[in-house]
């Protein structure tokens, strides 16, 4: 059950981070391209 959890957890913590820098990375794209 821990480690369910704890694979979740790591799961979604990495999911919301690459979802973080992927957008940062679009608005920093954004910026230098205009």
């Amino acid at each position: 059950m821990v480690d369910i959890f704890g694979g979740y957890l790591a799961g979604y913590t990495e999911g919301v981070a690459n979802h973080y820098i992927k957008k940062r990375l679009v608005l920093a794209g954004r910026f230098f391209t205009t």
